[in-house]
């Protein structure tokens, strides 16, 4: 079942003020290759004093719209932030504005943490380099050539054949 953002942040908002945590399935792009569109998030809540650069916000535009991106600096505007994928900062941000950060990906029924260990160090340097755009399409091209290989020793099944 698909719930429109209207819909179901409300409730992520009640449920982080009452000192739990949530989780939300992504759709997009802009954040690859860290999160990626299907992806499930956990939230959990964040005060401005404790925002950090690079860490992973989600925000609510002053268009309704709610985006998932990396914090990228700090001014007395606001927040300002930026999809991993993308060349452009959005913001700023007013604190009203900011529903929650994210502080992991669920993956293969594991938390992997987004802003610590190997995860974290990955995507500071990332966000540092901005030569992030021609590496999601070294990315992508070295999985397809993997899912290839793997297809062809029988490890992986054989796609679909197209529509």
């Amino acid at each position: 079942m698909r719930a429109s953002c209207a819909n179901i942040i409300p409730l992520v908002r009640d449920a982080l003020e009452q000192g739990g945590r949530a989780r939300l399935t992504v759709t997009g792009m802009s954040m690859r290759p860290f999160i990626r569109s299907g992806d499930v998030v956990e939230l959990a809540v964040v005060t401005t004093d404790a925002l950090t650069l690079g860490m992973v916000l989600l925000v609510e535009t002053t268009e309704g719209r709610y985006l998932l991106h990396r914090v990228t600096r700090k001014t007395a505007d606001g927040v300002f932030t930026r999809g991993d994928a993308n060349a452009h900062e959005d913001g700023p941000f007013n604190p009203n504005s900011i529903v929650a950060r994210v502080t992991g990906v669920v993956r293969d029924d594991c938390v992997v943490p987004l802003d610590t260990g190997t995860s974290g160090l990955l995507a500071r340097m990332w966000n540092a380099s901005r030569a992030g755009l021609w590496l999601i399409e070294a990315y992508d091209r070295s999985r397809r050539a993997a899912g290839r290989v793997l297809r062809r020793l029988g490890l992986r099944p054989p796609l679909p054949p197209p529509l």
